[in-house]
């Protein structure tokens, strides 16, 4: 029993991954060839850049190799890929292991309240001319 739960979850997360990967291709396709991405509703009600402006460019350069480009258009985003990466990883492993919990789930949630302020604060803060170099920006 405990081996076709396995060979299901595994099954899972590949139909999972596969779909993911799919979309994400499709997405990255449109935008390279046709130039279509999906547009902030924020900034285009508001004019002001939400946290995740910038994240298609920053993920765009990501793949081209272009770091510092990538941490122009958003740098929080980018500190944060790591640890979202992590996450990933963690939920997929603990999800073919079956009976481990995630290591997600014992953050404490004054780290999540801090991650929440900071994220906050970037995004305010990213609209003001002397934070400039937290708006997303195309360098020459």
């Amino acid at each position: 029993m405990a081996r076709r739960a396995y060979r299901n979850n595994i099954t899972h997360i590949i139909i999972m991954a596969t779909g993911a990967l799919v979309l994400v291709a499709i997405y990255f396709g449109l935008y390279k060839c046709l130039g279509v991405s999906f547009r902030c509703l924020w900034h285009d009600l508001t004019g002001w850049y939400c946290p995740g402006c910038g994240a298609t460019r920053m993920l765009w350069s990501l793949i081209k190799g272009d770091f510092y480009q990538a941490f122009r258009f958003n740098p929080l985003l980018l500190i944060l890929l790591p640890f979202g990466i992590w996450v990933l990883c963690d939920k997929i492993y603990c999800k073919i292991k079956g009976d481990k919990k995630p290591l997600i789930d014992k953050i404490p949630s004054w780290c999540w309240i801090i991650l929440i302020v900071i994220t906050i604060a970037f995004g305010i803060l990213r609209n003001f001319d002397e934070f400039s170099a937290l708006a997303p920006t195309i360098v020459d």
